[in-house]
């Protein structure tokens, strides 16, 4: 199992997957180490997916937490972990998924959808939350938008929006805008110019605090 085959994203969840059964004292990497390490990791790529599917992470994530304590302890801690049995079944899975879909790297989202498919107790987490393969596929058709994994960083490169900028769409839909009082010829003026064919860009100026994010 070559890590330079997996996208930076499930690279990262590898070594902390590593860390966490070493920490645990326990004899074998399992998949649940793995997908326990990518729903611990703040706004990851694999949290998004699952958002996507309509999953709620964060139940997820509890089950996998009391899981993996139930495994069997070790009385030392051994840095000589194998993979198991199952997980070497869902990455050689994951690497013909990978081809099917004519990505370059094995992504978090494939290897998802190998252990879904491998039909693991671990695949029984994810489906006792709400999660089929039909709805993974829809998933994964909406994140990459067209898109092929074709770099390392792919997974990274996709969360860029939502972790560097805010949508005020998405803000203002939810009620979370503070609301807009006496800006009434403020925005008519902000709508004429947008609605301009050319130089269509308002621009607002004014002090920090005055309500120019929210016209």
């Amino acid at each position: 199992m070559k890590q330079d085959q997996f996208t930076h994203t499930l690279q990262e969840g590898l070594v902390n997957a590593h860390s966490l059964a070493i920490e645990k004292h326990h004899t074998t990497l399992e998949l649940d180490h793995l997908f326990l390490a990518l729903l611990n990791t703040h706004q990851s790529p694999f949290i998004a997916l699952l958002k996507e599917c309509g999953v709620d992470s964060n139940e997820i994530q509890k089950v996998f937490t009391n899981k993996i304590n139930s495994f069997a302890r070790l009385d030392e801690p051994t840095h000589d972990l194998r993979p198991s049995n199952r997980f070497m079944s869902a990455f050689t899975l994951a690497e013909k998924k990978a081809k099917e879909f004519k990505d370059e790297f094995i992504s978090t989202e494939i290897f998802l959808l190998a252990t879904l498919e491998d039909k693991s107790d671990t695949a029984k987490v994810f489906k006792d939350a709400g999660l089929t393969v039909e709805k993974l596929l829809k998933a994964i058709k909406v994140i990459r938008g067209g898109q092929t994994v074709n770099s390392a960083s792919s997974e990274e490169n996709r969360q860029a929006l939502e972790k560097y900028t805010t949508n005020l769409t998405e803000r203002a839909q939810s009620g979370k805008l503070d609301p807009v009082i006496g800006r009434d010829d403020e925005i008519r003026r902000a709508i004429q110019v947008l609605q301009r064919r050319t130089k269509n860009n308002p621009v607002l100026i004014g002090e920090p605090g005055v309500g120019k994010t929210a016209i």
